[in-house]
């Protein structure tokens, strides 16, 4: 079912308390929580992890300094998270893995996380929707969950990495057409022109799918 990131998050909890050990330390090896909330066997589950330790995704780190307006929450908390959203960007780079986590909740799951203002989970969640909204079954279930709203926010996150996967996921997103144009107007309603023509001048990269997305 969907149960979004807080389940995934008191699932991860869960799993460290039961193992019988009491781990304080952010850099241990704890538990992917979404990969044990998909169907993966224990092999595809380790690959998995091991893809989530060396994956890039087109700068998804960079090499900008990790310590952003978060750094007030406790390291682990936000350590945590990271790892959660990176793993979902992972399994959303997956066109085998992709349908599954989004019928285990991802889309609620990376909208949760998306507004957390720090860099580094920001950078996995708009990579995150712009795969998502790239697969045409899935893009519905995006709008139906309010997404859109949440990747308009996203947007102005100051990073061109993220402005741009977000102005692909928009693009892909308004190719989701309905008879009444319900979820254009939303679209509209929610900001959608006025953050695209916004975001132009802090981010020329973006122009381009701006333009296809208006």
């Amino acid at each position: 079912g969907k149960g979004g990131f807080s389940r995934m998050e008191k699932d991860m909890t869960k799993k460290k308390m039961n193992g019988g050990h009491h781990h304080t330390d952010a850099t241990e090896n704890d538990d992917h929580s979404v990969l044990s909330e998909t169907s993966l066997e224990p092999k595809e589950a380790e690959e998995a992890k091991n893809q989530v330790e060396s994956l890039d995704l087109g700068g998804l780190l960079g090499s900008e300094n990790t310590r952003s307006s978060s750094f007030m929450e406790p390291n682990a908390k936000i350590h945590k998270r990271r790892k959660i959203a990176l793993s979902l960007a992972t399994l959303a780079s997956n066109p085998e893995k992709i349908l599954q986590i989004v019928k285990d909740g991802a889309i609620l799951a990376a909208m949760e996380l998306a507004v957390i203002p720090d860099i580094v989970i920001q950078k996995s969640c708009a990579v995150i929707f712009s795969l998502m909204a790239a697969q045409e079954s899935i893009r519905k279930a995006m709008h139906t969950e309010g997404a859109v709203a949440v990747i308009l926010n996203l947007i102005s996150a100051p990073n061109a990495l993220v402005k741009v996967e977000c102005c692909r996921a928009l693009t892909n997103l308004m190719c989701e057409v309905t008879d009444d144009n319900t979820y254009e107007q939303r679209a509209v309603k929610d900001g959608l022109p006025y953050n695209l023509v916004r975001i132009v001048p802090e981010c020329p990269a973006a122009l381009e799918l701006s333009l296809q997305c208006l």
